[in-house]
């Protein structure tokens, strides 16, 4: 009686082991064949945003149909265009995805799919940004007195990578305005693991020389291998006297 009860308890074991393998099976493997993740690698991007798109080609490696119940993002900077329809065994789910890239670091974020069968997929994209132009200028736009106090004070922000501290700047004033520059400060340290550059600020001051000027203008900021930063300088009237220091 006591084999008979062993043997028993030994073969419900098997069953239950069996079915709960069949189950994780069935709900932790991927439905899908190909490669569910992508990595984009460092990617230039504009300004406010740049957004990048791959396009995952995926086979239904199932033995029965698969149709797509739903595709969320974990992350507001992704979106895709999952396909509605029925796809065979054998067949290609095309699943464009696009991730939104703001700033100069790295974003990651997954995509989970859910077909009509409970079955389940993640897909994955990553990719790490760094902005054409690293250079930015506090405010945007110079306002530029006229008048005897005559001035107006910015300071540049630059996203670096480079193994060195950067080079002072170069800037073209239009005619009837000089300026100077501090030297760089260093703001933040470079983090490899989320993507991030280092950060590097330095003042600039403008005088305005030329009374007589009645026009805005540009100034051109430059730096060896950098685009041209252009900045508008807008000028104001002011009562006020005196002369624009960098402290």
């Amino acid at each position: 009686m006591n084999k008979k009860r062993i043997y028993v308890f030994l073969l419900v074991l098997i069953a239950i082991v069996a079915l709960a393998w069949a189950t994780l099976v069935f709900y932790f493997s991927s439905p899908l064949g190909g490669s569910l993740s992508h990595n984009f690698g460092v990617v230039p991007i504009e300004r406010p945003f740049t957004v990048l798109e791959h396009t995952f080609r995926l086979k239904n490696k199932t033995g029965h149909e698969l149709r797509l119940k739903s595709a969320t993002p974990t992350c507001g900077c992704t979106t895709t265009e999952w396909p509605k329809e029925i796809v065979l065994p054998g067949e290609e789910f095309v699943i464009p995805v696009h991730l939104k890239l703001r700033r100069s670091q790295l974003r990651k974020s997954q995509i989970r799919l859910e077909f009509d069968s409970g079955e389940l997929a993640v897909l994955r994209v990553e990719g790490v940004g760094r902005f054409i132009q690293p250079m930015s200028i506090s405010p945007p736009s110079l306002p530029l007195k006229r008048g005897p106090l005559g001035g107006a004070k910015g300071v540049i922000r630059l996203e670096w990578d480079g193994a060195q501290r950067p080079e002072k700047p170069v800037i073209s004033f239009p005619n009837g305005v000089v300026g100077e520059f501090d030297d760089w400060q260093f703001s933040s340290s470079a983090d490899p693991h989320k993507g991030i550059p280092e950060i590097w600020t330095i003042r600039v001051r403008l005088t305005l020389e030329d009374e007589a000027l009645t026009t805005n203008q540009t100034a051109i900021i430059t730096m060896p291998g950098l685009p041209q930063l252009k900045v508008p300088v807008i000028l104001e009237d002011t009562a006020l006297s005196g002369r624009i220091s960098l402290d």
